[in-house]
């Protein structure tokens, strides 16, 4: 993935949510047309990729980003301390792991004379959703590229219990009855949250937010 100027970042955000909103509306509006117990297990079905397309763009949406903001080949010390925290993610790991003070004063020397070196965003296991993308982990990710956490506060239990719990209920072959109308509440406001996300993106990528 090369996302290098704004417009390819909002082009990558837009592709990336306009697919997935589309095989979403497709179930939406066959739902009608099924009879009851058509519809039923159709609805179980819909649980499970409504799930798959939230962890999904949220995963790659927050990557996308994340190679964009690598992608200005800025130095530490021009960088917001989330991404400074991720380009030196296995050194605090390591030191933190650690009793020895030897590798906590190279922790500490690193900060003090490699903030001027340029920032390497290591994508590899940057964004991780351990294919359980609860609350908690998605706080992690807001973390990660910079986001306010406390704008999506108020989603705790739509995700957890709504979203999470059911989708694992019926992934993991249990029988759960779910109703029309709480499937297509739950679509809309997950949806929001997605279209928020994406939002605060573009916006944190045009206005530099990145930046110190």
């Amino acid at each position: 993935m090369k996302i290098r100027s704004l417009s390819e970042l909002n082009e990558f955000l837009n592709n990336e949510l306009s697919w997935r909103k589309k095989e979403l509306t497709a179930i939406a509006l066959v739902l009608n047309s099924l009879r009851d117990h058509e519809q039923r297990a159709l609805l179980r079905a819909a649980i499970c990729l409504l799930y798959a397309h939230w962890e999904g763009f949220i995963r790659d949406a927050a990557t996308c980003y994340i190679t964009y903001v690598d992608s200005k080949r800025l130095s530490y010390s021009k960088l917001s301390p989330n991404f400074i925290a991720l380009g030196f993610r296995r050194q605090i790991k390591e030191s933190g792991m650690s009793n020895s003070p030897l590798l906590h004063v190279k922790l500490v020397d690193l900060f003090i004379s490699g903030l001027g070196s340029r920032a390497n965003l290591s994508m590899k296991n940057a964004i991780n959703t351990y294919s359980n993308l609860n609350f908690e982990i998605f706080e992690e990710i807001l973390s990660i590229v910079g986001l306010d956490r406390t704008v999506y506060e108020s989603q705790k239990v739509l995700i957890d219990e709504r979203l999470l719990k059911n989708r694992n209920e019926i992934a993991h072959g249990r029988y759960l009855e779910i109703d029309e109308d709480q499937y297509r509440e739950l679509y809309t406001r997950i949806i929001d949250i997605i279209n928020l996300f994406r939002d605060e993106l573009e916006n944190s990528a045009a206005l530099k937010a990145y930046m110190r």
